[in-house]
């Protein structure tokens, strides 16, 4: 079995830290001692920003000032830790987007929020210690080499008839699900003033067989990148992820489709080639706007005019309804997570891990809801939905304060970094699809939870199942036949 790159010859020549990764290009063009003082220095100048708002009594500028003096602090030590910056990499990609996430939802606005709630300082404090413990246990692993980092390890892949042959049989589970949930309700889309329809349409055993689509397009996108198969065969594949893109469209759930995408552009970063910034940037911002744009149109065909005429009064125009929505992704997570610390334990007892791994008993007898079901249950929310989306932090505030907080997000920089370098080191590029799998899910925590749903419980099996079966030889069964 012929053994290949994760990055071919080719694209290690065209491709390397040097030609496209922007950032990367001012480490490596200015001396590191030029560059080191310049980030001492900057960081100086926030701390000392940080004092002055704490001795003039303003900790708001304090605390804000500390919490993004992290951004220099991680890029500059992620280069001197490694020799190159991967945007995607758990020290790199999840601080960073917890950072930008969580300060605009905390910053003030003059937009009226549902709520309506300002945002205490002790919450920053409390991003700053999550954001603390997870990079401990980043850290606690020994960083990859340049080599190893910049390129990954030789890879072998499956065998290519078998795994394609298991990649579209696990699709067509998917489809004849989706086909049987679309023939009982319909199209979301076409309906999304039902919502509990759509609610009850996620849930059940035909929702978990149509998570098939899932893992099985991630399979044949990497078999695309990797194996480039004929014309053809490019074609079929591509249309089979553009009907799937439309499906999980069609169900107006903002996750689904950036679950596909972001799973995605993770698998193409580490299968195929590095991509820069610039790309990481603009697929952060397209999905912001994806979700956003998707929300204000499940909410305008919802409430109708009168969601329209509240957007006016606030002074909102038909072509800005969209940039609503998107704020309340934001900071309506950070106002429920407030709601969240000061209703535990004052009034209710901590969990104690039973809220962040509800969806791990989702198979046994007796299991209730999803974590953002349970926020929304002990928060005494009365909607339709799926729940309460309180941030990453909520449910491990829930299971113990702030000894919780710190416990979970330490797991999550360990269990993020020991995917990430299985994915660099393993020869089998099934790690490369979990790692993919596990930082979408992990990028969609910061609204809500690490574990938000039974999709990544499902997901990640199947993959291993794939790969396995790929893999699994048959001279033995035949021999005794």
């Amino acid at each position: 079995m012929k053994i290949t790159s994760a990055l071919s010859r080719q694209t290690l020549d065209d491709h390397s830290p040097r030609a496209s990764w922007g950032i990367s290009r001012i480490f490596q063009n200015v001396e590191p001692a030029t560059v080191d003082l310049l980030v001492i220095l900057l960081l100086l100048a926030m701390a000392g920003v940080a004092i002055f708002g704490l001795l003039s009594g303003n900790i708001f500028l304090c605390v804000e000032t500390l919490f993004l003096a992290f951004i220099p602090y991680l890029i500059w030590s992620s280069y001197r830790r490694v020799g190159c910056l991967d945007f995607l990499a758990p020290d790199l990609g999840f601080p960073l987007a917890y950072i930008v996430y969580l300060f605009f939802g905390s910053i003030e606005l003059p937009i009226q929020t549902q709520f309506g709630l300002t945002i205490p300082w002790i919450l920053w404090v409390y991003y700053i210690l999550g954001l603390v413990a997870y990079l401990a246990g980043v850290r606690l692993f020994r960083p990859p080499s340049p080599q190893l980092a910049a390129y990954g390890s030789e890879k072998r892949f499956w065998p290519s008839g078998r795994f394609l042959t298991l990649s579209l049989m696990l699709l067509a589970i998917g489809v004849l699900a989706r086909a049987a949930i679309v023939m009982q309700s319909g199209f979301e889309i076409f309906h999304v003033q039902d919502e509990a329809a759509r609610v009850v349409g996620a849930k059940g055993v035909l929702a978990i067989l149509s998570l098939c689509m899932e893992p099985a397009i991630q399979c044949l996108f990497i078999y695309m990148l990797v194996k480039r198969p004929g014309r053809w065969a490019q074609t079929g594949i591509v249309v089979c992820i553009l009907l799937v893109g439309l499906n999980a469209v069609s169900t107006t759930n903002r996750t689904g489709l950036l679950s596909m995408l972001l799973a995605g552009f993770v698998v193409f970063h580490y299968a195929r080639r590095r991509v820069s910034f610039g790309a990481i940037a603009a697929m952060g911002l397209f999905a912001a706007i994806f979700a956003s744009a998707l929300g204000t149109f499940r909410d305008v065909s919802q409430w109708g005019d009168r969601h329209v005429e509240e957007l006016e009064r606030h002074g909102f125009t038909s072509q800005t309804y969209w940039l609503v929505n998107g704020y309340d992704v934001i900071r309506l997570p950070t106002e429920t997570f407030l709601m969240t610390t000061q209703e535990f334990p004052e009034i209710q007892p901590y969990t104690f891990g039973r809220t962040t791994l509800a969806e791990l008993g989702v198979f046994l007898p007796g299991h209730t809801t999803a974590p953002s079901e349970i926020v929304k249950s002990k928060l005494r929310f009365h909607f339709i939905g799926f729940g309460a989306a309180a941030t990453i932090l909520a449910p491990l505030w829930i299971d113990g304060g702030m000894l919780g907080i710190l416990a979970g997000m330490f797991l999550i920089g360990l269990i993020s970094r020991w995917l990430h370098q299985m994915a660099l080191s393993s020869p089998n590029y099934l790690w490369i699809l979990v790692f993919a799998w596990y930082m979408q899910n992990a990028f969609k925590a910061l609204k809500d939870d690490i574990l938000p749903d039974i999709g990544i419980i499902v997901v990640i099996p199947l993959f291993i199942m794939v790969s396995y079966l790929s893999n699994l030889s048959f001279e033995g069964w035949r021999a005794s036949k």
